[in-house]
């Protein structure tokens, strides 16, 4: 195990904008409708299969 001194912050930096895009791409994947008086979310590339290689720019789990 590493210690502090031996961490490099720039991976560090790399891994917190990793989680970052995920928690947005989440987020941003989601379109809301209206069904039966209940709100309910479909994901973008369900709803319209064109933004499908858009979700590929939020793809970084390699970076792990």
């Amino acid at each position: 195990m590493k210690t502090e001194s031996q961490r490099d912050p720039f991976m560090d930096l790399l891994r917190m904008g990793a989680l970052l895009t995920i928690v947005v791409g989440h987020w941003a994947g989601i379109v809301p409708k209206l069904a039966g008086g209940v709100i309910a979310g479909v994901m973008v590339y369900v709803a319209d299969p064109r933004y499908w290689p858009v979700t590929w720019l939020f793809d970084d789990l390699p970076l792990f």
